[in-house]
């Protein structure tokens, strides 16, 4: 099995060419597992020690967008995090992608730092603090 773990750009400006270069990387050797940076391609919002209902806005959608931005790579599985809304509850929720059943929701993130450089709990609401294995054709993993 072949794993991969990347590194993108904390600056958005920067993340398209960062995820061209993936893209390309990828294309010369594909993986089996991806993994990407907690909740990658949205800036690290959760840096600001004030909430910004605009800010979050814009991580919710930027995040709406990965399920078509992860069918362009050669990846038979995307393991990351995304910015969700569900209920009116903010949500650093875990996901994992696949060619054959696109993105399917994992677990909120249940421990929220709250500490310079990661107000994790201004910004998002906790999940229960469980974490169940999830499986994938023969792959078992979890998300803490």
């Amino acid at each position: 099995m072949r794993i991969t773990v990347c590194e993108l750009p904390d600056d958005v400006s920067a993340l398209e060419p960062a995820w061209d270069r993936l893209a390309r990387a990828l294309d010369a050797a594909p993986t089996n597992l991806l993994v990407l940076p907690e909740l990658a391609g949205a800036g690290s919002f959760w840096t600001r020690p004030e909430f910004d209902q605009a800010i979050w806005r814009e991580a919710v959608a930027r995040h709406a967008q990965l399920p078509a931005r992860l069918k362009s790579l050669a990846a038979s599985r995307v393991l990351g995090t995304r910015a969700v809304e569900t209920d009116g509850r903010r949500l650093n929720e875990s996901f994992l992608w696949t060619a054959a059943h696109g993105l399917q929701p994992g677990r909120a993130k249940a421990w929220l730092p709250e500490q310079e450089e990661g107000w994790e709990a201004t910004w998002f609401d906790r999940g229960p603090p469980t974490v169940e294995p999830v499986e994938d054709d023969g792959l078992r993993f979890a998300t803490p």
